[in-house]
Parts: structure tokens; C-alpha cells; sequence
């Protein structure tokens, strides 16, 4: 039930255009394996997407 609540609250805040790290500490208090899968997902894309540049890079000046 509280888990339910905290989402609703969280989409609440969005909808109201609470400032975006105000919902992103209310999902770290009631569930911070969330915010840790969230934040390595978007880690790992950002590398994968940015890896071909940098190897394109290195492999020009070499």
C-alpha cells in the first residue's frame, strides 16, 4: 500500500512541475533499489551510445 501511495505522490509532483529531483529522493526513501537500477541503466546506455565516438576518435589520431 505504501508503495502504491509513494508512486501516486511521485506522479503527483511531475504532473504539478515539482522540480525533477523532488520525486527522484521520494523514490530513493521508499524504494532505493529503484533509483539504483534507474541510474545504472542510464549509466550503461550513455556509455554504450558514447563508445563508438570515442573509439572513432582514439583509432584518428593514431
Amino acid at each position: 500500500m505504501l508503495r502504491a501511495a509513494s508512486s501516486w505522490v511521485v506522479l503527483s509532483a511531475l504532473a504539478a512541475g515539482v522540480p525533477t529531483a523532488v520525486p527522484w529522493v521520494a523514490i530513493y526513501v521508499t524504494n532505493p533499489l529503484l533509483l539504483v537500477t534507474v541510474v545504472g541503466t542510464a549509466v550503461a546506455a550513455s556509455v554504450t551510445t558514447l563508445t563508438p565516438t570515442i573509439t572513432d576518435r582514439v583509432s584518428d589520431r593514431t
